[in-house]
């Protein structure tokens, strides 16, 4: 009797074969940037967010969100909803799962959990981010920040994600993995997590365009 499970196996195998034959001459083509500054007229708004603090902002379809790491030394954990119906929203397994790789860069996609384009990657300084890791939490700020049974009260991205969600009517069950932009995580051959020391350079950005 043969087992199904091995036709998945072979079909999972297929398919990682054509997605990376598929990537692979992607590569070959060359793909326009985005201006390095932009004109006043298409700016509509500029925020300064301090280091561990949070902002929420809605982006209409087909606007542009531009991140930017002015110093080099910051990074950007970041959610995403639909805004007509918020029970749809980021999902983070599946953006990397579609697309078989966790290296989100230009022409990579943000999926929703039901399948669908919340976000397109339009540009990419920066090349190295986080979506693998996940966010800071209490309890990694006081591992991280520990010194005699005391540590910072450091904000944290999960807190942070909580208030910013609690003040456009969500909850904690609105709250998923997130993704880090300007964070130089990798993975090792043998899947080992590594940081990658200035990974981050002042002036890096990603241009992210809504697509709901």
């Amino acid at each position: 009797m043969t087992d199904p499970r091995d036709a998945y196996r072979k079909r999972y195998a297929e398919l990682k074969e054509r997605a990376a034959a598929w990537a692979a001459a992607r590569g070959s083509v060359s793909v326009e940037a985005n201006p390095v500054e932009l004109d006043k007229d298409v700016i509509l708004h500029r925020e300064t967010i301090p280091g561990g603090w949070y902002w929420s902002v809605l982006v209409p379809r087909g606007r542009t969100l531009r991140l930017i790491n002015p110093s080099g030394k910051s990074s950007v954990s970041a959610l995403f909803w639909n805004a007509d119906d918020t029970s749809e929203r980021f999902n983070h397994a599946d953006t990397v799962k579609l697309q078989w790789t966790a290296k989100l860069t230009q022409g990579r996609l943000l999926f929703s959990d039901m399948g669908r384009v919340l976000m397109s990657i339009t540009d990419d300084t920066a090349l190295h981010h986080d979506a693998l890791v996940g966010v800071s939490s209490s309890a990694t700020n006081a591992a991280k920040y520990s010194t005699g049974g005391r540590y910072s009260d450091h904000r944290n991205s999960r807190d942070n994600f909580l208030l910013a969600a609690g003040k456009l009517g969500l909850s904690p069950r609105d709250i998923g993995s997130a993704i880090t932009f300007f964070a130089g995580v990798r993975t090792k051959a043998g899947g080992a997590f590594e940081w990658i020391n200035q990974a981050a350079k002042p002036g890096t950005y990603v241009d992210l365009r809504a697509e709901m």
